[in-house]
């Protein structure tokens, strides 16, 4: 009964949220190839007919004006209908907000040697989880339920809970403990004294009070507090210790520093592009905080798109942040419909960028086989240029990585160096205004005399998915966002906004974590569904 209530749940939230079953929809249509082959139009025959646009083959007409995106990074307002942040974000934030007001810091419980190098997040949890899964408190809360956390969480402290002042002067940890919660035992003294008496062997719990000692030096109600709560051990004095013990209603997990308890959690392993993506950004800022109750998110890094399905295919990423536009690319390069991830949600857009030297083209019409356009082999650029060569074959008579061996590249960073003449171009796609790519980018434009050209080729405008969607929508992005790239050449040269394609950035989520997760799965997504609103923040959008 529970598992049919979760697949109608989920079902439910299919229909509504957009999501879709990805291999289902390879199934039906196989990919792209046919249409490339055969000179057909990508299911241009499944489509309603459309009224044809005028052209020439090297003039395109836009018969519409680009819709304009002018409040790219703006805050959004709060709706007026009471659409602000959820319930749980807000308690999330909240709970942020408290343990950045410690003062000092929590000890480490996996410390590096000076000798030895760095280690990842991976093996620093190993460790943590090596040296506490003889505890008790911690095998408890490793076996426990993951998806309630947050409500268990509430009904301990309650919401409106504030800890007091002095709290906030210790560590926010001590080893397995978390420090609020060794402060709320003190609310009830027959509670904290009970956990004082069990635990007074405990090594961590010593080190917690030691220092509440020395903070209760110079504040009366809390050596009130500590000289109650020792009288109430002292009544226990003779009777068996149990290391396990906790409160009467008390989840273990409540009671675990939160470095602890994500050890104790399912590991989410986002694929997201360099550190200054808003990818990244994106899975640092709010996935990983707001889905912290029940998986520990981290993110992994790659060269791009390209780079983060190939990671998913390969088990070493469970996630990725993926361009709507590489998707139908990797059935083409598979060969098979056989997906290992679905779509789970589409939050925001992103745009495409192509920077030249101020002395070279003006729209990407003008590119000819004498110029280079550059990106890193692995990117998310890489997908967007092979659909242009697949709308438009004369797009694959321009240099890049993938007709110019030599033009191999690993970063974004190197792609911009190369733009030093009217020959170079570079090819870069992220949200508007969210990356600090585009900030160095920007930083440097008058200097190194670079612009951001018009992408406004009517053919790539008609590109559509295998399910008869647009992939692309024309859009400008106003000149006040890049002020410095947004100088156009012609009459009105300091001025204009920049017409470009915007596409979906998609999260997609594996297989093979769905399958080890199967009750967990349903929850996540609903909640990574339920965050479009603060990650569309996040990226100003």
């Amino acid at each position: 009964m529970k598992n049919l209530f979760i697949g109608v749940l989920t079902a439910m939230v299919i229909g509504s949220a957009g999501f879709f079953v990805m291999d289902v929809e390879a199934k039906r249509f196989g990919g792209r190839s046919f249409f490339r082959s055969s000179g057909v139009k990508h299911f241009s025959g499944f489509k309603l007919p459309k009224v044809a646009k005028a052209r020439s083959p090297k003039m395109k007409v836009k018969q519409r004006k680009p819709k304009s995106i002018k409040t790219i990074g703006a805050k959004k307002k709060a709706s007026i209908t009471g659409g602000g942040r959820g319930t749980k974000t807000k308690t999330v934030l909240k709970t942020k907000r408290m343990r950045e007001r410690f003062k000092q810091k929590a000890a480490p419980i996996v410390s590096n040697s000076v000798k030895k190098p760095s280690m990842t997040g991976k093996q620093r949890r190993t460790v943590i989880a090596n040296k506490y899964r003889d505890n008790p408190i911690y095998s408890r809360a490793r076996a426990g339920d993951k998806r309630a956390y947050r409500k268990r969480y509430d009904r301990y402290y309650g919401p409106d809970y504030e800890p007091p002042a002095h709290v906030f002067k210790s560590a926010p940890s001590y080893g397995l403990l978390d420090t609020i919660f060794l402060y709320s035992l003190l609310s009830n003294i027959g509670n904290a004294g009970a956990f004082a008496h069990n635990h007074q062997n405990d090594h961590d719990y010593r080190k917690w009070r030691a220092e509440a000692d020395k903070l209760a030096e110079q504040n009366a109600d809390l050596r009130k507090q500590l000289t109650a709560m020792d009288a109430e051990a002292a009544k226990l004095s003779g009777t068996p210790i149990d290391p396990s013990y906790l409160p009467k209603g008390v989840d273990p997990d409540i009671a675990l520093a939160a470095n602890v308890r994500a050890t104790t959690l399912p590991q989410l392993r986002v694929c997201v592009g360099s550190q200054s993506g808003a990818y990244y950004k994106v899975t640092v800022s709010v996935l990983g905080p707001n889905l912290g109750d029940m998986v520990s998110v981290s993110p992994v890094k790659t060269s791009g798109s390209n780079q983060a399905l190939e990671f998913l295919g390969d088990g070493k990423c469970d996630a990725a942040w993926v361009q709507r536009d590489s998707y139908w690319n990797y059935i083409e390069e598979k060969k098979s419909s056989d997906l290992p991830f679905e779509r789970i949600s589409s939050p925001y857009e992103e745009a495409v960028y192509l920077i030249c030297h101020a002395d070279g083209p003006g729209k990407i019409t003008e590119l000819s086989k004498e110029h280079k356009v550059w990106f890193p082999k692995q990117s998310g650029a890489v997908e967007t240029w092979k659909n242009f060569i697949g709308e438009d074959v004369d797009y694959g008579n321009v240099r890049t990585v993938l007709n110019t061996t030599s033009m191999a590249i690993t970063s974004n960073e190197e792609a911009l160096l190369k733009v030093v003449d009217a020959d170079n171009c570079m090819l870069y796609v992220a949200a508007p205004g969210a990356t600090g790519f585009m900030e160095t980018v920007e930083k440097t434009a008058i200097d190194r005399h670079l612009v951001m050209i018009d992408v406004n080729d009517g053919d790539l405008d008609n590109t559509t998915d295998p399910a008869g969607e647009k992939v692309y929508d024309y859009k400008e992005i106003d000149s006040s966002v890049y002020p410095n790239l947004a100088r156009q050449n012609g009459l009105v040269f300091g001025s204009g906004d920049i017409d470009t394609l915007y596409l979906k950035a998609d999260f997609v989520v594996g297989n093979a974590w769905k399958v080890a997760n199967p009750e967990l799965y349903p929850s996540v997504a609903l909640d990574i569904v339920s965050l479009r609103d603060e990650i569309r923040e996040a990226v100003g959008q």
